[in-house]
């Protein structure tokens, strides 16, 4: 069974995920995905189109389910890049290491000292 952690923001709870984006808080247009999306820090951000459950499914957010696969993402990717805690609202499909959602709120940046053990609890955040 996959754990998902989850997280309490603004009073509701939502799934945690940790999201990969380059210095300028772009996607990182991974498998050839042409469309790159410019996020923002505490903003909700939703998938502008029409988005089907499943791996090959079209649309969706992927985010990184732990903190430990956020970095493998990092030390692979060829740029500067950062890591962000990331609230998801729907988790349309996962796997051991993925999430795939319709929406997303980057709203902590994790430091480059913080360790994985913080991970394994479950986070709460509120404004």
């Amino acid at each position: 069974m996959i754990k998902i952690n989850s997280i309490i923001l603004d009073g509701k709870v939502y799934s945690l995920g940790y999201k990969v984006v380059t210095k300028d808080l772009k996607s990182l247009g991974m498998h050839k995905n042409p469309n790159i999306v410019q996020y923002s820090i505490n903003k909700w951000y939703y998938e502008p189109d029409q988005i089907e459950y499943g791996e090959k499914g079209r649309g969706g957010i992927w985010v990184a389910r732990t903190l430990s696969s956020a970095k493998t993402i990092q030390k692979n990717y060829p740029k500067e890049t950062r890591i962000f805690r990331t609230a998801l609202d729907k988790i349309l499909y996962f796997n051991g290491n993925s999430l795939k959602t319709n929406r997303i709120n980057m709203f902590e940046e994790v430091s480059d000292i913080e360790d994985y053990s913080s991970e394994f609890f479950c986070y709460t955040k509120t404004r």
